[in-house]
C-alpha cells in the first residue's frame, strides 16, 4: 500500500465531511536502551468527538502503518505501540456516514476491504506491536487492538466491545476470527454476542484482563501520564524479554505473540515462547 491509497478513491472521494481520525508519529528510545519505539497516535483535533475509523481516517492509518513498516525495516525501530487520545483508543467505524454513502451509491464493501487492509499492516509489521488501550475501544477500534501483538489498558478504562450484533452486523475486520483464537470460543461467544445483546453490555479493562484481551494493566489509572510511562515500560520488558505473556488461555497460546523466526523481523527474538 503507497501513501497515496488510491485504490480507495471512490469511497475516500465521496467523505469530504468526515472527522479524519489522524496519526501522529514520534519514534523514542525504549527504556534500557533497546531501541526506537515508534508510537502512533490516533487523533482527530475535534475536541470531545471519540477518534472513529472512516474512510479518509482508515486511508490515513494505512499509511501510517506503511512508513512503520519501511522505518522498522531499514532499522530505526524495534517495536511499535499504538494509542487512541484520552479517553478514546477507537471508536469504530464511522456509522454516521454510512446512510449517505449509501445515497450516493458508494462502494461500501471497501470500508471493510479497508478495515481488513489495517489489520493486516499491523500485523504484518516486522517488529513487535502493542496497542495502549488507553480508552474506549468498540467495533473496529478493539478489532485494531486484536492485531497488534500485545495490549496493555488501564483501571478505569470502561467500553471495550464488539456491539456489531445489536445493529445486525458481525465484526467486520476479523475480531470474529481473532478473539475466539485468542480467548477461546465459549468466553468470545460471551463477547460478541451475549453482551451486545444484554443492553450493549461492554468491558471494562478490568474484565478485559481477566478474559485474556488484555495482556497487562499499569497500576496507574487511565488518563495520566504515569499509566502511559507504565505502559511503554511493560512494552519494553516484552521486548527485552524480561517480561512473560500469559497465553495459556489461548486456543494457539503462542501464535499471538510475536516471532522474529515466524515474521522475518528483526530485534526481540525470542519471544514467540509462553511461560505461563
Amino acid at each position: 500500500m503507497t501513501d497515496s491509497a488510491t485504490p480507495y478513491a471512490p469511497l475516500t472521494d465521496l467523505c469530504p465531511e468526515e472527522t479524519v481520525t489522524r496519526v501522529a508519529s514520534d519514534v523514542v528510545e525504549l527504556p534500557g536502551g533497546r531501541g526506537g519505539l515508534e508510537i502512533l497516535t490516533l487523533h482527530n483535533d475535534a475536541g470531545k468527538r471519540p477518534e472513529t475509523l472512516g474512510p479518509r481516517s482508515l486511508e490515513a492509518l494505512l499509511n501510517a502503518l506503511g512508513r512503520a513498516r519501511r522505518r522498522a525495516e531499514a532499522g530505526e525501530t524495534v517495536a511499535v505501540l499504538l494509542e487512541g487520545t484520552d479517553p478514546t483508543f477507537a471508536a469504530g467505524a464511522d456509522l454516521s456516514l454510512v446512510a449517505g454513502l449509501r445515497e450516493a451509491g458508494a462502494p461500501l464493501e471497501m470500508l471493510g476491504e479497508m478495515g481488513h487492509d489495517v489489520v493486516e499492516a499491523v500485523r504484518a509489521l516486522p517488529v513487535p506491536t502493542c496497542a495502549r488501550v488507553n480508552g474506549t475501544a468498540l467495533g473496529g477500534g478493539l478489532e485494531l487492538a486484536l492485531a497488534a501483538d500485545y495490549r496493555v489498558s488501564h483501571p478505569g478504562v470502561a467500553a471495550l466491545g464488539l456491539p456489531e450484533v445489536r445493529l445486525g452486523l458481525v465484526p467486520g475486520w476479523g475480531g470474529i476470527f481473532a478473539l475466539p483464537r485468542l480467548i477461546g470460543p465459549e468466553r468470545a461467544a460471551g463477547v460478541i454476542f451475549e453482551d451486545p445483546l444484554n443492553g450493549g453490555r461492554t468491558l471494562t479493562a478490568e474484565r478485559a484482563a481477566e478474559l485474556g484481551i488484555v495482556d497487562a494493566l499499569t497500576e496507574s489509572g487511565a488518563g495520566t501520564a504515569e499509566a502511559r510511562a507504565e505502559a511503554i515500560r511493560w512494552f519494553a520488558g516484552v521486548v527485552g524479554g524480561e517480561v512473560a505473556v500469559d497465553r495459556s488461555g489461548a486456543l494457539d497460546p503462542d501464535a499471538p505473540l510475536w516471532s522474529a523466526e515466524a515474521t522475518g523481523g528483526s530485534g526481540a527474538s525470542g519471544l514467540a515462547g509462553n511461560e505461563g
